[in-house]
């Protein structure tokens, strides 16, 4: 699918803690972990996690770059990976380009569907795929 739409589910981001950058061959993945609140006493939290094929862009508060890849990132991997442990506070969907969410350090991960041909991201837990 090209475009992202207005019903993409990212509030269901909203609360969840950044908890592993991971690189592979042509997906970089952020991966949250939901927030404890809402699981069973005893049950693990499911990850959540955006599976990256296109460009993402990680800003500061200010708009600064932080890092940003297509998919893999070149550098500023080591400022993301401080970032670990921040939860999304805000998201927004940019109707058809791009979402953001925003977490408790004021900074921003913008996601882009920036592949015609063939998926840009993806939502696995969601069976989401843009």
């Amino acid at each position: 699918m090209y475009g992202v739409t207005r019903n993409l589910p990212i509030r269901q981001f909203h609360g969840a803690r950044l908890t592993e950058l991971r690189s592979l061959e042509n997906v970089f993945y952020f991966v949250f972990e939901r927030p404890r609140a809402k699981l069973s006493l005893g049950r693990r939290p499911r990850p959540l996690s955006i599976g990256i094929e296109g460009s993402w862009q990680l800003r500061r508060a200010d708009s600064s770059p932080v890092a940003e890849g297509s998919p893999i990132p070149e550098s500023g991997l080591q400022a993301a990976r401080a970032l670990i442990g921040e939860a999304v506070v805000a998201s927004e969907v940019k109707v058809p380009k791009s979402f953001t969410l925003t977490l408790s350090s004021g900074h921003v991960l913008e996601v882009f569907d920036s592949n015609q041909k063939y998926e840009s991201f993806s939502i696995p837990e969601s069976n989401v795929y843009v």
